[in-house]
């Protein structure tokens, strides 16, 4: 399983639940990688997009085209993996070939259903109380691009906008156990 915090630096509640799903005991049955922040220059100036400008949910392979000027919201980079970061976590995901992946965004507390394992959304929607929503699916996105590696493995939970509670972040946390215990 894989879980990547953050991926857009203005979007950073999802790394209160990395975090705390690290701090507990590692799964007996299961390897678990998480990634607390893919996006640190971002994430410490507040913007979606890292140094250069580029957002990393579009510069993905799959189906990768050059969206807005450097600078827009949706830059996508000079190509594919242009960026270090990225680079480094499709190695990581080549590598280790998740069977589930989620990638936590905000701010519209939903779980998007548009791509990924449709009874592990639904499931980790009922236990985490979000409704389940189908999502536009961009180019060059990082679930797209997962999917066509280990397909139906990876989505998107879209946290509600701020900082989560102690007790929200617990049941996320939960919520992922159940998914990682459940096998």
């Amino acid at each position: 399983m894989l879980i990547v915090g953050c991926i857009h630096g203005d979007e950073s509640a999802g790394v209160a639940v990395a975090h705390a799903l690290t701090a507990g005991p590692a799964p007996a049955n299961a390897d678990l990688w998480v990634i607390p922040v893919m996006n640190p220059d971002g994430m410490a100036a507040q913007t979606r997009g890292n140094a250069h400008g580029v957002d990393f949910n579009r510069n993905f392979p799959a189906e990768w085209q050059p969206l807005g000027p450097p600078g827009s919201v949706d830059f996508a980079g000079g190509g594919p993996l242009s960026e270090p970061e990225s680079r480094l976590v499709a190695a990581l995901i080549r590598r280790v070939r998740p069977t589930v992946g989620i990638w936590f965004h905000q701010p519209m507390a939903v779980v998007d259903t548009s791509q990924g394992p449709k009874a592990i959304e639904r499931r980790f929607a009922r236990q985490v109380g979000l409704p389940e929503r189908s999502l536009t699916v961009h180019a060059g996105s990082a679930t797209r691009w997962e999917n066509t590696i280990v397909a139906n493995s990876a989505f998107v939970v879209e946290l509600p906008p701020g900082p989560l509670s102690t007790t929200s972040v617990r049941r996320y946390v939960a919520a992922i156990r159940t998914i990682i215990d459940s096998g």
